[in-house]
């Protein structure tokens, strides 16, 4: 959670779960600082945040 210098804020909600997850993949607290630290609107972090899932779930 976060807010940039152009007053762009970023929340999120932790669910937890069971499944082990990848040691080398991004965590959603990642996701959010790279889009606080790249991103000045809300729209461009929308775009922003699906794109890096994209990229991420190619590589996998």
């Amino acid at each position: 959670m976060g807010v940039n210098q152009y007053g762009l804020a970023i929340g999120n909600e932790a669910i937890f779960s069971r499944e082990r997850v990848p040691e080398d993949g991004l965590l959603g607290m990642d996701i959010l600082r790279l889009a606080l630290h790249n991103c000045q609107k809300a729209i461009e972090a929308v775009d922003f945040i699906t794109r890096l899932i994209e990229l991420v779930l190619k590589a996998a």
